[in-house]
């Protein structure tokens, strides 16, 4: 009404009459033609993207499967999009879970090797090659590894999870998959819920010593896994001959990622090593008597969030 837009008027004339104000205004204006220019900037570079075209999710193809996969691709060292690279891992996990049970009798039930191998070999995009047959199986020996004292014959839900992840990251072409963006940088990484993980898996990648062609060998592998994760151990031999076990196992699957049998870690491999490694049950290990292993409420750091 007349009333409204006098006082409008009236406060438009205060404005650029006092000159903090105007001040005030300036800068404002300033600030929205930056942002704007900025996301321009970003949008064209094709950085300002987020997880998901379809429900949130990233789609991406698998080198290893040659299915869609729903979890953010990235190249080694480059700069990808705006977005959070584990963000769809717990759904895909709980899909995961509900797929391979169509095989069991049960929800809960644990998944043994047999299920776990044919599950993932119908995934598979050649499952008759000798190398991804030989990665499968030392897959789910890792897979058991995670709950070592403990020998577990079958998989609950965070280490079925995981190992299914790792189990995408294998293939025979030339670029990696690195589904989870392990070794890529968010645009804006304040809010990314990895980046302490993947500084860590950074830092140890750069200490470990390498071999002559770039490889990290199993024994400077244990090395600078032992020193990352030393003080969950407490000090406790047997849980430390536990995680050392664990670490061969895991070394043992993550060697065959690329398709070659080259008894060696490169960068791709060795991240991807490093993560599993994290999701050892440190505190079943630590006291063996009232462990019971994964699909338990035994603490673990679960980087993925796929048991929350």
């Amino acid at each position: 009404d007349l009333n409204a837009l006098t006082q409008k008027t009236e406060l438009l004339e205060h404005f650029l009459d006092v000159p903090s104000c105007t001040t005030l205004l300036g800068i404002a204006a300033t600030s929205s033609v930056l942002l704007l220019v900025a996301t321009v900037q970003q949008f064209l570079a094709g950085r300002w993207t987020f997880d998901g075209i379809e429900d949130g999710a990233s789609i991406s193809r698998s080198a290893s499967t040659g299915s869609v996969g729903p979890l953010a691709r990235a190249e080694s060292g480059k700069i990808k999009g705006v977005y959070l690279t584990n963000s769809m891992a717990p759904k895909v996990a709980r899909e995961r879970w509900q797929q391979i049970h169509e095989s069991l009798n049960d929800i809960t039930d644990r998944v043994p090797r047999d299920v776990f191998v044919d599950f993932h070999k119908n995934k598979a995009k050649d499952p008759s090659n000798e190398i991804y047959v030989q990665f499968v199986d030392a897959l789910f020996a890792a897979a058991t590894g995670l709950m070592l004292p403990q020998n577990k014959k079958d998989l609950g839900k965070h280490c079925f999870g995981y190992a299914s992840f790792l189990h995408d990251e294998f293939y025979t072409g030339e670029t990696p998959p690195d589904g989870l963006g392990l070794m890529s940088t968010p645009a804006i990484s304040w809010f990314d819920p990895m980046e302490v993980l993947r500084n860590e898996l950074e830092n140890d990648w750069r200490t470990a010593e390498k071999d002559a062609k770039g490889y990290v060998q199993l024994e400077k592998f244990e090395e600078v896994i032992l020193r990352r994760h030393t003080a969950k151990l407490g000090g406790i031999k047997a849980a430390k001959t536990a995680f050392v076990q664990s670490i061969h196992r895991i070394f043992g699957a993550c060697v065959l990622l690329n398709g070659n049998d080259r008894r060696g870690l490169d960068k791709h491999g060795f991240f991807y090593a490093a993560m599993f490694s994290y999701e050892f049950y440190f505190a079943d290990a630590r006291d063996k008597e009232k462990s019971a292993g994964c699909g338990t409420s035994t603490p673990v750091a679960d980087n993925l969030g796929i048991t929350k």
